[in-house]
């Protein structure tokens, strides 16, 4: 997760190049694999509750919130919100 944190746009190749472990690289890309497909990582099981309780605290629930998510690479931008 910590290489995921430092460099936003990788690739699984990319993670497996800057892991600091002594395995062959073919190894260290099929464990990242493996990692990303953990049921724990599924964005419906930790990335939407977590947006949803920084929702729940950053706005009022009586004004009516649209929300647009953008995953291509706009700068540092990938959340806007309308009210």
């Amino acid at each position: 997760m910590y290489l995921l944190q430092c460099h936003k746009t990788v690739s699984i190749e990319a993670l497996a190049t800057l892991m600091p472990y002594p395995i062959k690289f073919e190894s260290r890309r099929r464990n990242i694999q493996r990692f990303l497909n953990l049921e724990s990582l599924k964005i419906e099981t930790l990335w939407f509750p977590l947006i949803e309780i920084i929702l729940k605290e950053k706005f009022k629930p009586e004004h009516p919130l649209k929300l647009a998510i953008d995953r291509t690479q706009w700068r540092d931008r990938n959340l806007s919100r309308a009210c």
